[in-house]
């Protein structure tokens, strides 16, 4: 996974999902979806509250950590 956002007021511009299973990138591209179209922040996608299922989604979903690391390189 990859993020993309601006580095002056950290808003989430992008992002690509790689995964050997389809549906993993699919049902997370959801969360990144709505952070662009919305205009979020990487802060407040990290903070997104995601469905938690141990069949579909482990405990830190890969899109918000992703988004925590970035903000952190920003």
């Amino acid at each position: 996974m990859t993020l993309t956002a601006d580095r002056t007021f950290g808003r989430v511009l992008g992002g690509s999902l790689v995964s050997e299973y389809g549906e993993g990138a699919v049902h997370r591209s959801h969360a990144l979806v709505g952070a662009v179209t919305e205009g979020i922040t990487l802060e407040a996608l990290s903070n997104y509250d995601l469905a938690y299922a141990p069949p579909f989604n482990t405990t830190w979903d890969p899109v918000l950590t992703a988004a925590k690391v970035l903000d952190g390189r920003l």
